[in-house]
């Protein structure tokens, strides 16, 4: 198991054991847990999947070997210029490796709980869930997780960071990961979202909405203390479904973000 040394808001500091969700929508915060990650994932990493109060269930990263084949022969036959074609050909190299859609019934079939852990079963691997008879389980946690990974593995100029946090999704509490990514070259800061794209500039895209350097840094903080809900709208044109959603919903600031313009798919 890593640890996570963090300096809470008191300004001392401790190390927390587990990446998962540590602040709800009605305000209750979980300790020992940080709810965002700056780094690669690998299988030192304790990421909880599933945090109620009578069912825990944890799972690790696995092989990504897999994976980084598929991100390599997408930016091979792409060739991505600047960071919205690299964030199109880290989303196509998801959307392979775990299929297109999710199937939200069966995907805790694939992670024990921590009492079934405790009585022998294997913790499960999110990579286990990209395998191809089990294609179209894997849910925002695992994409983002992966998305992570190969942002940090091909992307220059491009800092991510893994989140997960309450939002609602349209009028519905949800537990829920995106990532948090700063274009260093251009300045900009973006939610983008691997699960729930949209389209821009004519691109499948998981870029959701820009939003200011104050926002940004309140989102990717750790501390269940410390975040900004923000709010936006936008359709998404794969599904042909509109969205309305607050990523980091139930915190006291909250940014309007401006609508996403979607264009016809090409």
């Amino acid at each position: 198991m890593r640890k996570y040394p963090v300096q809470l808001s008191d300004g001392s500091k401790k190390e927390m054991s587990y990446i998962g969700l540590n602040h709800t929508v009605d305000g209750k915060m979980y300790d020992n847990i940080i709810s965002s990650y700056s780094k690669n994932f690998d299988n030192k990493d304790e990421i909880i999947v599933v945090n109620e109060d009578d069912e825990v269930r944890i799972a690790t990263l696995g092989d990504m070997t897999k994976g980084y084949e598929l991100l390599r022969e997408e930016i091979v036959a792409k060739c991505p210029r600047d960071t919205e074609s690299y964030l199109s050909c880290v989303l196509l190299a998801v959307e392979k490796y775990f299929g297109a859609y999710s199937n939200r019934k069966k995907r805790n079939n694939f992670y024990p709980t921590e009492e079934e852990v405790k009585e022998g079963k294997t913790r499960g691997k999110i990579t286990d869930l990209a395998k191809k008879e089990n294609k179209n389980i894997a849910l925002s946690l695992e994409r983002a997780v992966v998305a992570q990974n190969f942002l940090m593995w091909c992307c220059v100029g491009i800092y991510s960071y893994f989140k997960v946090s309450a939002c609602i999704i349209n009028e519905k509490n949800r537990v829920h990961s995106y990532n948090l990514v700063h274009d260093e070259d251009n300045n900009k800061y973006y939610i983008c979202d691997f699960s729930i794209p949209a389209i821009r500039n004519g691109l499948t895209t998981p870029i959701i909405c820009e939003v200011p350097e104050d926002v940004f840094n309140e989102m990717i903080s750790p501390l269940p203390d410390v975040g900004h809900s923000v709010k936006v709208k936008y359709n998404n044109l794969v599904n042909e479904k509109d969205y309305k959603i607050t990523y980091d919903a139930g915190r006291r600031d909250v940014y309007q973000a401006d609508r996403v313009l979607t264009k016809k798919k090409v």
